[in-house]
């Protein structure tokens, strides 16, 4: 699915952390086993001081990590 990840990373380039937690909620929404968009969301988050929800998305990231580090 790169081509999801590469459009949600241009909002976060662009300065706008909005723009790239909604990308990335919908990249989510697409693949929900994704850690990587965890991981990029809990950044955007971050940039917009959301920092509960940044520690949620790192969390399920961690999460998600170790799942398929057991099942793969």
């Amino acid at each position: 699915m790169p081509e999801v990840i590469i459009i949600v990373i241009l909002p976060r380039k662009s300065g706008d952390p909005q723009g790239a937690i909604a990308d990335y909620s919908k990249a989510i929404e697409i693949n929900p086993q994704s850690a990587n968009a965890y991981a990029n969301r809990s950044i955007a988050k971050a940039e917009y001081s959301d920092r509960r929800g940044s520690c949620a998305d790192t969390k399920k990231q961690y999460l998600l990590e170790i799942n398929q580090q057991h099942n793969g």
